[in-house]
């Protein structure tokens, strides 16, 4: 079993850059908020400029640069766990 994928782990550099392992799924993104189910609960990613600069999921990592305003995970997560991944909406049959 790969260990990215399931040890949760955040690394920032600055409010600039951060990384995220241990990721399940992609629920939300867009360029002011970013909303991950990690192996720790749901981590929501609040900024401005929000862009990708890594996506693999199969490894549970993600990677955000911009500028980041804020870390805030939620154990419930019942809200964003009802709405369909990012994956899920791509591929709608």
């Amino acid at each position: 079993m790969d260990t990215a994928k399931t040890v949760h782990r955040v690394v920032m550099e600055g409010r600039q850059k951060v990384e995220v392992t241990g990721v399940r799924d992609l629920l939300v993104f867009d360029e002011t908020e970013v909303i991950m189910e990690t192996s720790e609960g749901m981590l929501s990613i609040r900024g401005s400029d929000l862009h990708m600069s890594n996506l693999n999921l199969d490894q549970g990592l993600i990677g955000l640069a911009g500028e980041i305003e804020e870390l805030l995970y939620d154990e419930s997560g019942a809200a964003a766990k009802n709405k369909p991944g990012l994956m899920g909406r791509l591929f709608r049959n």
